[in-house]
C-alpha cells in the first residue's frame, strides 16, 4: 500500500468515518476539497486502497468537464466502475438485472430509467454482503442528473454501510459546502513534507536541488510529481526545469511530437471524452488512425470500449493550451459529425459544443433545435430542458419566438415535476414580456406559473399572483387560461360554489381552444367523480379523450381517469390497475397507486419499499411529499419505525409545516410526524397535529391519497382529546367518493373508541365490508392502536401470522414452482444476490432450512387456503 506523505491527519479522519459507517451501519458523505494540484486525487486513491484492505468494495470514478452537461453520464460510469471492482464476482450481483445494466452501459440509447434502476438494484444487492465506498473525482464537473441521483442513493441507503465521497476543486465550486457534511479541506503541503516527497521522487538529487524544488513548487504536489516524471536524470535539473509548471512541461513534450500526431491529440481534446471511434474514422484513414492511437496510448491516451480517454484531465488541458487557433479544428470535427449516417443525442450535443466553440451562435441554435427534437423522441426531458434554456439565451427577445420557447421550457419543467425551475423561468419570461410592453398572449405562461406555485405548496403566492394577473390580462384567451387554473384550484379544494362561479365566467368568454376544452372537461369529470356521479364523470373524461391535444395534456386526462377510478373502486381494482398501467412506468401517480394497494391489502413494508425506490428518482416537491406521506402512513399503520432515510426526510418536511407552511401535501406528513414525535417532543407534536387539522379542514386534492385515520391515531398518541372531538365533529373534510367516505368513517370510529365510547358492532361490520370492497382490509388492523380487542375480532388480522412481504411472497411462489435463483432474479428483475437475501429472510420468518420446506409451507398455507 502506498504511503501518502504529509496527509496522516486526513487519512486518520477518513479511517474514523469508515469505521463509523461500518460499525453503526449508517451512510456517510465525505467531501474532500482543495485547490488544483494539492493531491486530492492521490488522497482519494489512498482512501480506496485503505478501505479495500479492510474489505470495502471501492470504486473511484472520474468526472470530466467536457461531459458536465450529458445527462446521467457519471451515473453510467459509476455502474461500470462498480462492476469492474466486483471483477469475477460481478455475475452474482448482475444476474437478473442484465437488461437494466445493458441500458446503463449503452451511451447511444440514453436509457435514463435503466441507468437509475440498474445502479439502484446493483448497489442494493452488493450492500447485502459488503460495505461500499464510492469516490467521485472532480465532482464539480458532475452532470446535474447524476449528482441528484447519487445523493438520493445516499438517502435511500442511509441505514447501510455506505460511504459516498466527492473530490472537488475549491477554485471551481459553484455551490457552498454544507457544514453538516464531513468535509476535508486540503491545503498545500508544508515545506517539510514537500522536501520529504522530493527526496523520495528524486533520490539522486542533491540537497540543494531538493530544497530548491520544494521552495519553487510551494507545496503543490502535482508540480513536484510532474517534474520528477519528466526529468529522467536528476543531475540535469536546471533552474528553468524547477520553475516549470505541470502544464508547461506537458506542453513542451507535445510540441516536440511530429506534427500529425500533435494535431491528432489537439483534435481529440476538442472532441471531448469519450472520443468515439466513428468520429475518428470520419477524420482519418484507418491506417493513419491506428498509427496515431498506438503512438499516443499510455502516455496521453487510454483505449476503452466506448472510445479514447485522456490519462488525466490535466494532460488534456495542457494539450489544449498548445492549440493556436481552435476554429479550423472545430470545423473539421463538425464536418466529420455531419458525415455520420445518423446522429445520436450525444453527437448532436457535440455539434452544439463545436458550433459554440466557433462562436457561430446561429449554427449553435440550429443544432440545439435539432437536439430538442431528437431528445423529445427518446423522452430525454432533462436534455430538452437544458437545450431550450440555451436556445433562449441565444434568441433575441421577441413576442413570438421567445414567449413560445419560454412556454415550452416551463411546460417541460412541469412534466419533470421541477416546480421551482418552472416558477423561475415563467417569472423571467413574464418580466421580460413586461419590459418589452407585451400585454397579450401571456395567459398560458401565467397558467404554468400558477400550476407550479400550487403544486409547490405556496398557496399565498398562488392567490396573490392570480389576482395580479387577473387585473392586468384582459384578452379573452388569456383570461380563459387564468380561469382554467382557478377552476383547477376550486376542484382541488372541492369548492362547489366557487367552481360554479368560475365556470360561468369561463363559459361567458366563449373561447375556442382544444387545450382549454380538454382541461375543463377533465376537471369537470373529476369534480363529478368527487360527488359520486361516476357515469357523468366518465362522459366528461371520454369527451376530453376525444379532443386532439398534445401528449402532455393527454397524460393529464389519463392521470385524472386513474384517480377517479381509484376513489371509486380502491387501489387494487382491475380497472384502476389497467388505467394506471397506461401511464409511464415511473409516473408518480402509478407508483402512488401501487404503494396504496400494497398498504391497503396488508403489505406496509412493501408500500414503504415502493415509496423509497420512487424517492430515489423523483425530484418534484409535490410528488416527493405525496410519496413521503404514503410511506410514513404505512409505518404508523403497521406500528413500525420508518427507515432512517425516511425519518430524515419526514423531519425536514415536518419542520416546514411547523414554520407555517399549509401545503395540502403536508397534511399526512404533519400527522405522521406528530405521531413519531409524541414521546420525544410533545410540544412540537401537538403543534404538528394542529397544523394537520388546519390543512384538513379544507378539502385535499385526491392525488395526495390522504389517510385520515393517521390523524386520529396521532391524537390518541399525544392524548389530545380535543382533537379527537374535532374528528367526531366533521373536522376532516371528505368528498362523496367511496374511498374518502370509508376513510372518514374509519377515522371517526377510531376517535369515538379512543374517547371511551363502546364498540358499535353494526358500524364496525359495515366498515369491514367497505374495507373489503375497496381492497383495504389492513386499515381495520390500525384500530388496534386505540382498542386491541377490535383488531383481534377483525377477519383481516385472523390471517396467517407469518408476515411475508410482497416480494417474499413472489419468491416463495417461484420456489414452490421449482425455479432456480437465477430464474427468479430474471423474472422479478432483481440481482441474483438480492434474491438470495430474500430467501434468507424467508427461511428465518418461516423457521425452515430448505427450499423443499418453503414449498411445503406454500402448499399448506397458500394453495390450501380458501379463495
Amino acid at each position: 500500500m502506498r504511503r501518502l506523505v504529509g496527509r496522516d491527519a486526513e487519512l486518520g479522519r477518513v479511517r474514523s468515518i469508515l469505521e463509523s459507517a461500518f460499525g453503526e451501519s449508517v451512510a456517510r458523505i465525505l467531501r474532500i476539497a482543495g485547490e488544483s494540484g494539492v493531491g486530492k486525487s492521490t488522497l482519494a486513491e489512498c482512501i480506496c486502497e485503505t478501505a479495500g484492505s479492510q474489505g470495502w468494495l471501492c470504486a473511484l470514478i472520474p468526472a470530466h468537464r467536457i461531459q458536465a452537461n450529458l445527462p446521467l453520464v457519471l451515473a453510467r460510469r459509476t455502474v461500470g466502475a462498480i462492476l469492474a471492482a466486483l471483477g469475477d464476482e460481478a455475475a452474482r450481483y448482475t444476474s437478473g438485472i442484465e437488461a437494466e445494466l445493458e441500458g446503463a452501459a449503452n451511451d447511444a440509447k440514453r436509457d435514463h430509467a435503466s441507468i437509475e434502476r440498474g445502479l439502484f438494484h446493483l448497489l442494493d444487492a452488493v450492500l447485502l454482503d459488503r460495505p461500499v465506498l464510492l469516490v467521485i473525482d472532480d465532482m464539480q464537473w458532475c452532470d446535474p442528473e447524476s449528482r441528484g441521483l447519487l445523493h438520493r442513493l445516499g438517502q435511500t441507503f442511509a441505514d447501510r454501510r455506505f460511504v459516498f465521497s466527492t473530490i472537488e476543486r475549491t477554485d471551481e465550486l459553484t455551490e457552498t459546502i454544507d457544514p453538516q457534511d464531513d468535509v476535508l479541506l486540503l491545503d498545500h503541503l508544508d515545506l517539510a513534507s514537500t522536501r520529504q516527497l522530493a527526496r523520495e521522487l528524486l533520490p539522486g538529487a542533491s540537497e540543494h536541488i531538493v530544497t530548491s524544488i520544494a521552495e519553487r513548487v510551494r507545496g503543490r504536489a502535482i508540480d513536484l510529481v510532474t517534474i520528477a516524471n519528466e526529468v529522467t536524470d536528476p543531475r540535469a535539473i536546471t533552474e528553468d526545469d524547477i520553475a516549470a509548471t505541470l502544464r508547461m512541461t506537458i506542453a513542451k513534450a507535445v510540441a516536440l511530437l511530429n506534427p500529425p500526431l500533435r494535431e491528432f491529440l489537439q483534435i481529440c481534446v476538442l472532441i471531448g471524452e469519450p472520443i468515439e471511434y466513428p468520429i475518428l474514422r470520419a477524420l482519418w484513414a484507418e491506417e493513419a488512425l491506428l498509427t496515431y492511437v498506438q503512438a499516443a496510448s499510455g502516455r496521453y491516451l487510454l483505449q476503452r470500449p466506448d472510445g479514447l480517454h485522456f490519462v488525466h484531465s490535466t494532460v488534456a488541458q495542457s494539450i489544449r493550451e498548445t492549440i493556436p487557433i481552435e476554429i479550423p479544428y472545430r470545423k473539421r470535427i463538425m464536418k466529420a459529425l455531419r458525415d455520420l449516417p445518423s446522429l445520436t443525442t450525444a453527437q448532436l450535443e457535440q455539434l452544439v459544443e463545436q458550433a459554440a466553440g466557433c462562436g457561430d451562435q446561429a449554427l449553435e441554435r440550429e443544432y440545439l433545435l435539432r437536439l430538442v427534437g431528437e431528445a423529445q423522441k427518446v423522452r430525454a426531458l432533462p436534455l430538452v430542458a437544458r437545450a431550450l434554456a440555451r436556445i433562449i439565451v441565444l434568441t433575441p427577445f421577441s413576442e413570438t419566438q421567445s414567449l413560445e420557447l419560454y412556454l415550452r421550457l416551463s411546460m417541460t419543467y412541469l412534466a419533470l415535476n421541477r416546480e421551482l425551475d418552472c416558477i423561475a423561468v415563467s417569472s423571467e419570461a413574464l418580466e421580460r414580456a413586461s419590459l418589452a410592453g407585451v400585454r397579450k398572449g401571456l395567459g398560458q405562461l401565467v397558467a404554468s406559473l400558477l400550476f407550479a406555485l400550487w403544486h409547490s405548496g405556496d398557496r399565498n403566492d398562488f392567490e396573490s399572483t392570480y389576482e395580479r394577473y387577473v387585473e392586468h390580462l384582459t384578452d379573452p384567451i388569456d383570461r380563459a387560461q387564468l380561469l382554467s387554473v382557478r377552476i383547477y384550484a376550486d376542484y382541488a379544494d372541492n369548492n362547489a360554489a366557487s367552481l360554479q362561479k368560475d365556470r360561468a365566467a369561463f363559459d361567458s368568454l366563449g373561447v375556442a381552444s382544444p387545450i382549454l376544452e380538454a382541461r375543463i372537461a377533465t376537471f369537470e369529470g373529476m369534480q363529478q367523480a368527487r360527488g359520486g356521479a361516476y357515469d357523468d364523470a366518465e362522459r366528461w373524461l371520454n369527451h376530453a379523450r376525444s379532443i386532439n391535444v398534445m401528449p402532455a395534456v393527454r397524460t393529464m386526462i389519463e392521470t385524472s381517469a386513474a384517480i377517479a377510478a381509484f376513489h371509486q373502486f380502491g387501489a387494487g381494482h382491475e380497472r384502476v390497475k389497467r388505467l394506471s398501467e397506461m401511464l409511464p412506468k415511473r409516473d408518480v401517480l402509478r407508483l402512488n397507486i401501487a404503494a396504496i394497494d400494497l398498504l391497503s391489502s396488508g403489505a406496509p413494508g412493501d408500500a414503504i419499499e415502493v415509496a423509497q425506490e420512487a424517492l430515489v428518482f423523483e425530484n418534484g416537491r409535490f410528488a416527493r411529499r405525496v410519496l413521503l406521506g404514503i410511506a410514513g402512513s404505512a409505518a404508523i399503520l403497521s406500528d413500525v419505525d420508518p427507515p432512517a432515510q425516511l425519518r430524515v426526510l419526514l423531519d425536514f418536511e415536518a419542520d416546514l409545516a411547523l414554520r407555517g407552511s399549509t401545503a395540502n401535501a403536508l397534511a399526512p406528513i404533519a400527522a405522521v410526524a406528530a405521531y413519531l414525535r409524541a414521546d420525544v417532543d410533545p410540544a412540537a407534536a401537538s403543534k404538528l397535529l394542529d397544523r394537520a387539522f388546519e390543512i384538513t379542514r379544507r378539502f385535499i386534492e385526491p392525488q395526495i391519497f390522504w389517510l385520515p385515520i393517521v390523524l386520529s391515531l396521532a391524537a390518541v398518541r399525544i392524548k389530545r382529546y380535543d382533537a379527537l372531538q374535532l374528528v367526531l365533529n366533521d373536522g376532516i373534510a371528505t368528498d362523496r367518493s367511496p374511498w374518502a367516505q370509508f376513510q372518514g368513517r374509519l377515522a371517526k370510529y377510531a376517535a369515538e373508541v379512543a374517547l371511551g365510547a363502546p364498540a358499535r358492532e353494526t358500524e364496525l361490520r359495515e366498515l369491514r365490508q367497505s374495507a373489503a370492497l375497496l381492497g383495504a382490509p389492513f386499515f381495520m388492523e390500525a384500530l388496534q392502536h386505540v382498542n386491541p380487542a377490535i383488531a383481534k375480532a377483525s377477519p383481516a388480522s385472523a390471517t396467517n401470522s407469518v408476515k411475508l412481504t410482497r416480494r417474499e411472497c413472489e419468491v416463495v411462489e417461484m420456489i414452490a414452482e421449482g425455479r432456480s435463483n437465477r430464474e427468479i432474479a430474471a423474472t422479478l428483475v432483481l440481482s441474483e444476490r438480492t434474491v438470495e437475501g430474500h430467501i434468507a429472510n424467508i427461511f428465518g420468518k418461516l423457521d425452515v432450512g430448505s427450499r423443499s420446506q418453503v414449498a411445503a409451507w406454500h402448499v399448506r398455507n397458500v394453495m390450501a387456503a380458501p379463495r
